[in-house]
């Protein structure tokens, strides 16, 4: 997403996750606890995002871990001076069924991550 706007990368991410609208918000949380088999933490824990753990917080940068018994995650979030830019990697643990599940999962990640960074920058903009 282009444009300085002040926010920190956390700010950015957790707009673009915690802000989402409900439903699609707990469809991700599904997902990722019994699809992709994260052990998340439970709501109201202060040091994570949607029950992934805060593994490094500074104001340019978020890295957000979870981990589970078929795929380790992990989202970075970096605030550059004109945009902002969002990574996820996977390691998989059990590499023939991870690539399975990623395969019906990760389409619709596509889809999704865009959609939620597109609605953080309506945030920032309102913001303003």
């Amino acid at each position: 997403m282009a444009g300085p706007d002040g926010w920190t990368a956390e700010e950015w991410l957790r707009a673009g996750l915690e802000e989402a609208p409900a439903l699609l918000r707990r469809v991700i949380v599904a997902a990722h606890r019994h699809v992709l088999g994260f052990r998340l933490a439970p709501p109201g824990v202060s040091d994570s995002v949607l029950g992934w753990r805060t593994a490094t917080v500074r104001p340019e940068v978020i890295r957000l871990e979870a981990a589970g018994p078929l795929l380790d995650g992990v989202i970075v979030g970096r605030r550059l001076e004109t945009r902002t830019v969002l990574t996820t990697s996977l390691r998989y643990r059990r590499p023939v069924l991870a690539r399975f599940v990623w395969l019906c999962v990760g389409p619709l990640h596509r889809r999704i991550a865009p959609y939620l960074l597109e609605r953080a920058a309506a945030l920032a903009g309102a913001a303003r």
